[in-house]
């Protein structure tokens, strides 16, 4: 492929995935509204932290499972091997399951005393509890799903779960009045139902085994990858328990809605992540394969930028419409969130290297140094600041990660990177989102719209000026009128 290809497919992949991502978020978007109106700002603390804890116990109990079968379905060419190896993957989990339940549930009520949630929503977290082994499963056949390329099914599987779901939350609200416990109890019932469509999916990839040869040999892969994982779920649940900790209740269900709106971002980076991955493997030996890396890095730093300022600019808007008046304090944690998210998906390109080397173990040093700089800098911060305290740790964090994936990537490959969005384009928008989130709570929406003006017109002069190339502008005009082209046709 041309590097014109090469782009198109990149982003008709992430297109796919995208939209599967978006409808699915979207119907967690219509529920939100109710659910934050339906409970108080405390319940809906609680609330978004078990769906918090319930995600982070969902991917340690996979612990990297997931990554290893998709990066090791490839290393096998004929169908009974990578059967073999799927099934031992099945069955592994039900092992881990049928361990870590049970002695999670014993140790319940001292999990919420760590959480900062009172021993009253015992019966939420029991919920959550039950629900935890058919996530594993659904998730199970959505990725491998996804690895044999059967996208209409995977689309049917996100997709319907996610709007199954929000069904079974509204109808809970609307005709029983439910309480936490009880919208939990709802989604378990989802769960179970497509927990069951999934796995009648895949069973032409399951068989009867006892041996686990295959998920043994590929531990060095998945352990560190599990590790990255249970890290990146378990962050937003310190952050969460922190506030209930040193801040209150209240503040919990604040941080809860605001972390709520960065979910719009989150569609557009879970679209890319899910194509980058593979994209870039595919690439990976190619002599020209640095240009291309290069290139998409500056253009997913600027769109990344571009998005967290617009979002940013309307935070307060969109929080009193989607959560209420009573939530609007939350809107000075928006742009910090955002800005996190979006330095976290510039290390997705950049510690390539370590992917290609497969030196996964130094990506758990980065994520662990990330994690200790977030708490540290929220105890330094949080009792200082409150919300916008917390918020910016979050950015400490994701900085300090990022930071640290690059370098140590570099060092391992011979990839180079062009440092010009980092040094550029990255401040610039700390900038810019600094002044439109203290023009937008002292003066009002329009200032924070004129300085998001400047800040966007700024930045794509600058993009286009200094920080693309002349050959690399070329390109994306070529890319740009192939594209118009294949349409027209």
């Amino acid at each position: 492929m041309s590097l014109g290809g090469r782009l198109r497919f990149l982003a008709k992949d992430s297109a796919i995935y995208g939209m599967a991502a978006a409808v699915s978020r979207f119907a967690s978007l219509i529920t939100f509204p109710i659910i934050v109106r339906h409970l108080a700002v405390a319940e809906y603390g609680v609330f978004d932290m078990l769906q918090v804890f319930g995600g982070f116990l969902t991917v340690f109990l996979v612990f990297g499972q997931d990554s290893g079968v998709a990066r090791y379905f490839f290393e096998y060419e004929d169908h009974e091997t990578r059967r073999e190896l799927i099934s031992q993957s099945f069955f592994l989990r039900l092992y881990v399951l049928a361990i870590a339940l049970p002695l999670t549930w014993l140790l319940g009520g001292h999990a919420l005393s760590l959480l900062g949630i009172g021993q009253q929503f015992q019966p939420a977290f029991n919920m959550l509890l039950l629900q935890a082994p058919f996530l594993v499963l659904l998730n199970f056949a959505v990725v491998l799903l996804r690895v044999t390329f059967s996208r209409n099914k995977y689309i049917f599987l996100s997709v319907g779960f996610s709007f199954t779901q929000a069904v079974c939350w509204l109808t809970a609200i609307f005709l029983f009045d439910a309480s936490v416990r009880g919208i939990l109890f709802a989604g378990l019932l989802s769960s179970v139902v497509f927990a069951g469509i999934g796995i009648y999916y895949i069973r032409g990839w399951l068989k009867p085994t006892a041996r686990l040869h295959y998920v043994l040999q590929m531990l060095h892969y998945t352990l560190p990858y599990g590790a990255i994982s249970a890290l990146r779920r378990v962050v937003p649940l310190i952050e969460r328990s922190l506030v209930a900790l040193l801040l209150t209740t209240d503040a919990l269900g604040l941080y809860a809605a605001g972390a709520k709106i960065t979910m719009l971002f989150g569609l557009f980076a879970f679209a890319f992540q899910s194509a980058w991955e593979p994209f870039a493997l595919s690439i990976g030996k190619r002599p020209d394969a640095q240009a291309t890396y290069n290139l998409v890095l500056k253009i997913l730093v600027l769109l990344s930028c571009l998005l967290v300022l617009a979002l940013s600019s309307v935070a307060k808007p969109m929080i009193v419409f989607l959560a209420s008046e009573k939530y609007v304090g939350a809107a000075v944690i928006v742009f910090p969130l955002l800005m996190a998210l979006a330095i976290e998906s510039i290390s997705w390109i950049t510690e390539i290297g370590l992917i290609l080397q497969r030196r996964t173990g130094l990506k758990l040093v980065a994520y662990i140094l990330g994690a200790l700089a977030t708490v540290m800098a929220m105890f330094a911060l949080a009792p200082a600041f409150g919300l916008l305290g917390v918020s910016v740790a979050v950015l400490v964090g994701s900085i300090v990660r990022t930071v640290v994936l690059t370098v140590m990537a570099s060092r391992v490959s011979d990839l180079k990177w062009d440092t010009a969005s980092f040094v550029i384009i990255v401040p610039l928008t700390l900038l810019g989102g600094a002044i439109m989130t203290y023009l937008d709570d002292q003066f009002g929406l329009a200032a924070s719209m004129g300085a998001f003006a400047v800040t966007t017109l700024t930045l794509l002069t600058l993009a286009y000026a200094v920080v693309l190339s002349p050959d690399e502008r070329q390109k994306l005009k070529s890319a740009a009128q192939k594209l118009r082209a294949s349409r027209g046709s």
